[in-house]
């Protein structure tokens, strides 16, 4: 009897044995991951893990919309962007997080150029073409109210806080070599003039609360104060360019590096408080860059080939650049979502609107 037990004793153990054996080198119960710390990793026969590749990720330009567009900015919502479309003046809104796009206006606004957008994105100055000098006209989205501008005004922006316009007056009629300037309600009314120049051609902006800046094309740029104070911030120089902070306190420009020649352009950089100036090692069109909110970064489109540009992140304080998109295209219009994670930009091929995720 005693070895009968004995003899089951020992049956019963190889079995165990054996089913443990088998266990571990089927994986029973086992995950692939689960295998570390086992027989098989003791003696060093722990298979390879095979993981599938990651899939590559797609950051070419999406498509927002089929329409070629002019005058894109954010709107007062924070996912919607607001435009026009080119030729027609028809507006349009496009919700970026549907992708859903409905019209605001579909008025055909005939002679359309182009708009300039109040900072409250309720009101616009469209921008029409007249044989004999550029027309503007005042759109108020919200009420409807639309007034046309005198003939004579040749520019006109809106003040900082949307609250106010400047424009520069000049009777085109007659070559009188005396223009004003004038600030006002946005529909034109209670006009006070605030400065006489006998400087033709002037483009009148407003990036300073309380400067506007005459554009000049013979002279440079100039700040001008309500009260008539007249300070000059940049000399004339070929085919210059600007591009105002979102708190008028620094500016990106552009300027011709060889004055014959219309294909390279040197970017630079001013703070007007400090006057401290320099160039970035990267060159291309101050109307092709955006600031950001922080008033330190801009973005900018930079030529890599004649039909090609790149986006590069530049800082304005340490002078750094960073690639942060490649499109593969030419950039005309551009800036960045309110959420600053999207470039916003229309394609010069085609003028359609198309987004671009940005990397860092």
């Amino acid at each position: 009897m005693k070895k009968i037990n004995i003899a089951l004793i020992i049956l019963l153990v190889i079995v165990a044995v054996m089913g443990g054996y088998f266990a571990v080198r089927k994986g029973v119960g086992l995950g692939t991951g689960d295998l570390t710390g086992t027989v098989l990793d003791r003696f060093g026969n722990e298979q390879p893990v095979t993981s599938p590749a990651p899939a590559e990720e797609d950051n070419s330009p999406k498509l927002l919309s089929e329409k070629r567009v002019v005058s894109v900015t954010n709107s007062s919502e924070s996912k919607e962007l607001l435009y026009f479309e080119k030729n027609t003046g028809k507006l349009f809104e496009l919700d970026l997080k549907e992708g859903s796009e409905r019209a605001i206006s579909d008025r055909i606004v005939p002679n359309f150029i182009s708009a300039k957008w109040s900072p409250t994105k309720k009101e616009a100055i469209q921008v029409i073409y007249s044989q004999t000098g550029n027309l503007f006209r005042y759109v108020n989205l919200l009420t409807g109210e639309e007034t046309e501008f005198n003939p004579n005004i040749q520019s006109i922006n809106f003040s900082p806080d949307g609250s106010l316009i400047g424009y520069y007056y000049s009777d085109r009629s007659v070559d009188s070599g005396l223009g004003e300037v004038f600030m006002a309600q946005p529909d034109g009314s209670y006009q006070k003039r605030i400065f006489k120049t006998r400087i033709e051609g002037i483009d009148l902006l407003w990036p300073i609360k309380e400067k506007m800046v005459l554009k000049t094309p013979s002279s440079g740029i100039y700040s001008l104060t309500e009260t008539g104070g007249f300070e000059k911030i940049l000399d004339s120089v070929a085919d210059l360019e600007v591009n105002w902070s979102k708190s008028g306190g620094k500016v990106i420009y552009s300027v011709l590096e060889d004055p014959s020649s219309s294909l390279v352009y040197l970017l630079l950089f001013k703070n007007i408080t400090t006057s401290e100036e320099y160039g970035f090692e990267v060159g291309g069109r101050a109307s092709k860059c955006t600031w950001s909110i922080d008033d330190i970064n801009v973005y900018c489109a930079i030529p890599k080939s004649p039909s090609v540009d790149e986006v590069y992140k530049i800082n304005t304080q340490d002078k750094t650049k960073l690639l942060v998109a490649e499109p593969e295209t030419q950039i005309d219009e551009i800036i960045l979502s309110s959420s600053e994670d999207l470039l916003i930009f229309t394609d010069t091929a085609d003028d359609k609107l198309y987004s671009i995720e940005i990397s860092y």
